[in-house]
């Protein structure tokens, strides 16, 4: 248990890294359109970024690649180290276009705002896809609730209709059954929803 809310911490705490990643590139993106060089692009970026950033970590390790980038001069090694602190996909990307656009002779900035279009609708999707699989969650425990919201109302205003299932062992088989039925269902249910999560 106590490792599972240590990894939901975890998870959340890239959520919000994953999401000032995708301000700070958008960010980027417009600076590079508008002719500045990588580097410059990066260091204005930073400038603003910082004051609608919402977490902190993210800022800090930000600012020692800005601090970097200053020192020498180096954007591939100034992303590395977003790279290395944290274990996202999408900065991996990132990182990995700024190699591939370093050895071109193409236009670096063009071919960097392609990556951050295409990063960012990968984020977005990936936002899509979490708010359905939560609401799926939300839907499949209120339908596991169902039956029993039902039987506790038959109970308290028409006993009648559940004495049959009382007077015979029969009947005490039956909601045996259906009470396994439906715990088997809610864990199933859970374990399934988690094995989700944990590839969100």
């Amino acid at each position: 248990m106590y490792k599972k809310i240590l990894k939901d911490e975890e998870n959340e705490k890239l959520k919000k890294v994953l999401i000032d990643f995708k301000e700070f590139i958008n960010l980027f993106s417009v600076s590079s359109l508008t002719g500045d060089e990588p580097a410059k692009a990066f260091i204005n970026s930073y400038n603003e970024f910082i004051k609608i950033a919402s977490s902190n970590e993210f800022i800090n390790i930000l600012k020692q690649s800005k601090n970097y980038l200053i020192t020498y001069n180096d954007f591939s090694g100034a992303i590395k180290i977003l790279k290395e602190e944290f274990d996202i996909p999408e900065i991996d990307k990132f990182y990995d276009s700024i190699l591939i656009a370093e050895k071109t002779t193409g236009d670096i900035n063009s071919i960097l705002s392609d990556t951050v279009k295409v990063i960012t609708d990968r984020i977005e999707i990936g936002y899509e896809i979490e708010k359905i699989f939560y609401e799926k969650k939300y839907e499949l425990r209120i339908m596991l609730a169902i039956p029993i919201l039902i039987y506790g109302f038959l109970s308290l205003t028409a006993n009648e209709f559940l004495m049959p299932i009382y007077e015979s062992v029969t009947g005490y088989i039956v909601l045996t059954i259906c009470l396994f039925l439906l715990i088997g269902a809610y864990l199933i249910g859970e374990k399934m929803m988690g094995d989700i999560t944990n590839e969100l």
